[in-house]
């Protein structure tokens, strides 16, 4: 992330944290189990995780992230950032989870694994 990033107090607490989980859709719940696991995917990789066609039925999932962050006063940044590039043309995102955002999922043993779901 960048030293502005890491300039900033985080703003994940135990607390928050689930708070702002349980807030999240099952798709925005999946998005980011994405993101934890992987730590960087591309456009492609996240919309083929989450089975959606298409940059703009993704948005809408990265959308309802940046919502609910929002309602509790974090900046989506603080979850996760985003770099497009262009290749032949062709236009492509990359997505990246925010090292304090890692942090706090890792000590929260979030996203359970496999067969370890919480109740």
């Amino acid at each position: 992330m960048s030293r502005m990033d890491e300039e900033l107090e985080s703003p994940w607490t135990p607390e928050v944290f689930q708070s702002f989980i349980d807030r999240l859709g099952p798709p925005q719940q999946a998005a980011l189990a994405v993101l934890v696991t992987r730590r960087h995917v591309t456009d492609e990789e996240l919309r083929k995780a989450l089975k959606v066609s298409g940059n703009q039925a993704l948005a809408g999932v990265l959308s309802g992230i940046s919502k609910q962050a929002a309602a509790l006063g974090i900046p989506a940044r603080a979850i996760f950032g985003f770099e497009n590039l262009r290749n032949a043309g062709k236009r492509r995102s990359t997505y990246s989870v925010a090292d304090k955002f890692l942090q706090i999922a890792t000590d929260m043993n979030w996203p359970s694994p496999p067969g370890e779901e919480r109740i």
